[in-house]
């Protein structure tokens, strides 16, 4: 669970709708899984992990991964673009 500052409130992540946003965003980035992981200091199948929807990434790795694919941590973890009030959670 992360806390969400707008909503006062905890938002509770879900690994697959996370997974889904960090594939379309590397896919954007014209990103291989691959090299991916490479350019960030990852194994390939901790990037496969993420997008497959079997676990988040971790802390240390977010700011990394935040950078490389151009989207905010928001835009990642929540779905929500820069500057947006309202955010979405997908359904799986």
């Amino acid at each position: 669970m992360i806390y969400d500052r707008t909503k006062a409130h905890r938002v509770e992540l879900d690994c697959k709708v996370v997974g889904r946003s960090i594939a379309a965003a590397r896919r954007s980035r014209g990103f291989t899984q691959k090299e991916l992981a490479e350019a960030g200091g990852f194994s390939w199948h901790t990037v496969v992990g993420w997008e497959n929807g079997v676990r988040l990434p971790q802390t240390r790795y977010l700011g990394t991964l935040a950078n490389l694919l151009r989207r905010s941590l928001d835009h990642l973890l929540l779905q929500r673009k820069r500057g947006a009030k309202h955010w979405k959670m997908g359904t799986s």
